[in-house]
């Protein structure tokens, strides 16, 4: 499991898009049989777009996200030049996603609202979604990270 959420991710596009309850059997259905994510799923039959899939995601982190596994969820190469590496290194945080105004940030640690607010100052086209990722991942990215930008710079 990526994150650990009390809320489904289908009960947040129900809220989003008008899914019936007939609707939700089928994605269910078709989760079930190929295995894929819930809403990969509802992708694949064409019930929901990627960006209604991304806001219920947003919002699941938003209000219960307590670990995000970025080996699983992956991320977004086009999305880490879009922090300074400086502050990536500084504050120990690496974006994940960004979409419609909005930039997911895994940190390996919590941080303050001070370290928080330095952040989204130097994001002020986007709402900051800080999130915390596995022990180590982002430690491991910026590591990886430094090491890719260092051997091209040689």
């Amino acid at each position: 499991m990526v994150w650990k959420m009390h809320r489904k991710i289908g009960q947040l596009l129900s809220e989003i898009v008008p899914l019936s309850t007939h609707d939700l059997e089928d994605i269910l259905q078709e989760q079930k049989t190929t295995r894929q994510r819930f809403g990969d799923a509802a992708l694949s039959l064409g019930m929901v777009q990627p960006e209604h899939v991304w806001q219920a995601w947003v919002r699941q982190i938003q209000s219960e996200c307590t670990e995000i596994d970025l080996d699983e969820l992956g991320v977004d190469t086009q999305t880490i030049d879009r922090l300074p590496g400086s502050i990536e290194n500084q504050y120990r945080v690496i974006p994940v996603r960004q979409t419609e105004g909005r930039m997911v940030i895994a940190c390996a640690a919590s941080l303050d609202e001070i370290s928080k607010q330095q952040i989204q100052n130097r994001l002020p086209k986007h709402e900051v979604i800080f999130v915390l990722a596995r022990p180590g991942q982002v430690e491991h990215l910026l590591s990886s990270q430094f090491a890719n930008q260092s051997a091209h710079a040689a």
